[in-house]
């Protein structure tokens, strides 16, 4: 029953007509009794389910307890803080995708993961991927920790080389981001390749950056691994050194990730 029942069929009352009996008294000073009293408070146990519709409810203020289970079948959305107690609280987002929603926001992951199929051509050493030789080589950084169904947007990879005089390598050092498929194995290319566009030895040899920029791709972490390929400079002076850092992604979210690390 949503409401108190009337006293009088339909809450009609007609002056002259209906007389106001004790009956009528006592049923109103039971429903009174029932009713909240939102000046002063107090504490009811509904034998039914309190369905509140409409515009909803606004709760201002604070301290406002929930002791027990909340079930939402909609959303919730907060202009303030929601605190989980200690003990045994918790947040349990039912079905298979149900998950918390977020303001889109930008978030950014780094992560050495490096692999390579020839350990003498790469090393690695202090969180750098090296290139032992001098010729034109290709190594790989994993993109670690992008949350599932996230934007990744951008990619920035910062690399040094070592020339053994002042001209510049033939052949500039390049990155580009791929995504494998676990399955099938089918690798595509995200994005555009950025080459080393420095000009002379001191910027060369000197930490810069390196990025891929000016796309956005839909990560799918069921289907897909993600990683960066750096290839190393060759020709002119370049020498036995050049190293990239580990790679920063930069990603949109929009809500949270159930795996997220």
């Amino acid at each position: 029953m949503a409401h108190h029942a009337y006293t009088r069929v339909g809450g009609n009352w007609t002056d002259g007509v209906d007389t106001l009996t004790a009956a009528d008294l006592e049923s109103f000073e039971a429903k009174i009794f029932k009713s909240i009293n939102g000046d002063e408070g107090g504490t009811w146990a509904p034998s039914g389910t309190v369905v509140i519709g409409g515009s909803g409810v606004d709760l201002q203020g604070a301290n406002h307890v929930l002791s027990g289970t909340l079930t939402v079948d909609g959303d919730i959305q907060l202009d303030g803080v929601l605190e989980v107690g200690s003990g045994l609280g918790s947040i349990t987002f039912g079905g298979t995708t149900g998950r918390p929603l977020l303001g889109s926001r930008l978030l950014y992951r780094t992560s050495f993961s490096p692999f390579f199929q020839d350990n003498t051509k790469w090393v690695t050493d202090a969180g750098k991927l090296i290139c032992a030789v001098v010729t034109d080589e290709v190594g790989a950084l994993m993109l670690d920790h992008l949350p599932h169904g996230s934007s990744l947007l951008e990619v920035n990879v910062r690399v040094a080389g070592v020339l053994s005089g002042a001209t510049m390598p033939t052949t500039m050092p390049t990155i580009q981001i791929w995504k494998r498929h676990v399955t099938s194995g089918v690798a595509t290319q995200i994005g555009t390749t950025t080459t080393d566009a420095t000009a002379n030895q001191a910027a060369f040899e000197a930490i810069h950056l390196l990025t891929v920029t000016g796309f956005s791709e839909t990560i799918d972490r069921a289907n897909y691994v993600y990683y960066v390929l750096v290839s190393s400079p060759n020709g002119g002076n370049t020498a036995i050194g050049f190293y990239a850092l580990p790679p920063v992604s930069s990603f949109g979210v929009t809500q949270m990730d159930d795996g997220a690390a």
